[in-house]
């Protein structure tokens, strides 16, 4: 496995539950491209990052050669793509069908994080891969986030509300809200979406006794039910004029 985007974890490549390859009505010796045979190689290109903002495609290459190093022209490689979420089922997305020097490429339309495997059979009417090979694109969803407020005295509130764009219909996803602090980021609460992607948050100032100037920001984490990458908002700044309550 590998390529740009690199393999996928260990857990998700364990197990990768492959759907077996369409059936195919063509004679049931006709060998998948010239050269073709058992024991082909099968091998993602490309390098850099596969980590790309939602809404763009993901142009995937590779290259398919025999036992003996040979390219295979001219045969069918099925492309099979896994949303990268717990228990994700695999759908055959299309096919790419190599060149003469046995080269592939297939262009991921925009979605979610996704795991994409390319698999050959030795003849079209076969019903399980003879080779496979994974690789991961990750894809980040972006975060917004305001404040009703950038000046408040301590002791007042202010109302945080942001999105995140693509989230599933319905989610609930886990968003934290945080402040910077020295160099790290704190998390100071965390809020639900709403379900339609939204979420909103209140915080009161009680302990800044002199004038400070704070920096937020909300941050999704990546977890295994949530198809997507880390992401983040930019930072918003509110200043807090220092006095007792």
């Amino acid at each position: 496995g590998g390529g740009p985007g690199g393999p996928p974890t260990p857990d998700q490549a364990r197990r990768l539950p492959v759907p077996p390859p369409p059936p195919r009505l063509v004679p049931a010796d006709a060998v998948n491209g010239a050269n073709g045979g058992a024991g082909a190689r099968l091998r993602v290109l490309g390098s850099g990052s596969a980590r790309i903002a939602l809404g763009e495609r993901r142009e995937l290459t590779g290259v398919l050669e025999n036992a003996a190093g040979e390219p295979i022209a001219g045969a069918q490689v099925d492309v099979i793509v896994h949303r990268r979420v717990r228990g994700a089922t695999g759908e055959i997305a299309g096919a790419a069908r190599t060149d003469e020097a046995g080269r592939f490429r297939f262009v991921l339309p925009p979605g979610p994080s996704r795991i994409v495997t390319f698999g050959y059979r030795v003849r079209l009417s076969d019903r399980a891969y003879d080779r496979t090979v994974s690789t991961t694109v990750e894809v980040a969803a972006p975060v917004s986030l305001a404040v009703s407020r950038t000046r408040v005295a301590n002791g007042e509130t202010v109302r945080f509300r942001g999105a995140v764009t693509g989230a599933p219909p319905g989610s609930r996803k886990a968003v934290r809200l945080e402040v910077r602090v020295g160099r790290a980021w704190r998390t100071l609460r965390s809020v639900t979406l709403d379900g339609r992607g939204r979420f909103a948050a209140r915080h009161r100032f009680e302990r800044t006794l002199r004038t400070r100037r704070y920096a937020f920001r909300a941050a999704v984490p990546r977890d295994a039910t949530w198809p997507f990458a880390d992401s983040a908002s930019r930072p918003v700044a509110v200043t807090v004029v220092g006095r007792r309550p």
